[in-house]
């Protein structure tokens, strides 16, 4: 019935190598605190925040030719499910979890 802010997104911020971090907001902790952008361009991958969109870091990159993301979901604070969308042509979809906030990547074994 009724919505609040929790928090704000930044400009992502460069990378030491200067590229610049950026993509869809797709995931978020219920306190605001972590946030996960997802972005695939040539690759895919995650960027996450720990402190509400001040700093970011990238935290998995896939060389998947710029596979989208279907979604990527908190399941709770601390347990986040990412996966990547089939594509026909480029790879069947994958699916990673993470169990600290996103800082850290598993990926699935999905059977065929």
């Amino acid at each position: 019935q009724s919505w609040s802010t929790v928090a704000a997104a930044t400009e992502p911020s460069p990378t030491a190598d200067g590229v610049l971090l950026g993509g869809d907001l797709d995931g978020i902790a219920a306190d605001g605190s972590t946030m996960i952008l997802s972005s695939s361009s040539g690759g895919s991958e995650l960027e996450t925040s720990a402190d509400g969109g001040v700093t970011w870091s990238r935290t998995l990159g896939l060389a998947s030719g710029g596979t989208p993301w279907s979604s990527v979901v908190f399941l709770d604070p601390q347990d986040v499910l990412a996966v990547t969308s089939a594509e026909p042509q480029v790879a069947a979809g994958s699916a990673y979890i993470s169990t600290d906030a996103g800082q850290t990547w598993t990926e699935l074994d999905i059977p065929g």
